[in-house]
């Protein structure tokens, strides 16, 4: 629908995790990414948009912030999703590595978005834009 390119790989052995086994094959490859499933696009919103959800927050924590599930604080804050579209429409990939980086310090993070680096969220910033990422998070708003 947003006219991002995929490739369809046939003959992969899954063993139940198709992700890790597409991220073992283009690993294999030279390509950098990561095998949690939509988790990087989502972490890659979160800290796109992680000074403006700080400050929405209703806890005022910028630590609840960094943690809580991306998908959790667009429908927490959807009478913003104007405000948020603004802010991942702006980020540059300084401010998402910044954004990133306070997010992932979180062992829980870690836990649930397993693999991921700067490296690997630069790439995808780089790959997708701040208004594809704006297009997803959208996307994600009217589910």
């Amino acid at each position: 629908m947003m006219g991002i390119a995929y490739e369809k790989i046939l003959g992969l052995e899954i063993s139940g995790r198709p992700e890790y086994a597409a991220w073992c094959h283009f690993s294999y490859a030279g390509y950098t990414g990561a095998y949690c499933e939509g988790g990087a696009v989502l972490l890659l919103i979160r800290a796109a948009a992680l000074d403006l959800l700080a400050k929405l927050n209703t806890f005022n924590s910028r630590q609840d912030a960094c943690q809580r599930f991306t998908e959790a604080q667009l429908l927490i804050h959807q009478e913003h999703s104007d405000l948020i579209l603004r802010a991942v429409r702006s980020a540059d990939l300084s401010q998402v590595i910044r954004g990133f980086n306070e997010i992932y310090t979180s062992l829980m993070v870690q836990e649930c978005y397993p693999g991921l680096t700067a490296d690997v969220m630069a790439s995808l910033f780089n790959s997708l834009g701040s208004e594809t990422l704006a297009q997803i998070t959208e996307a994600i708003m009217q589910t």
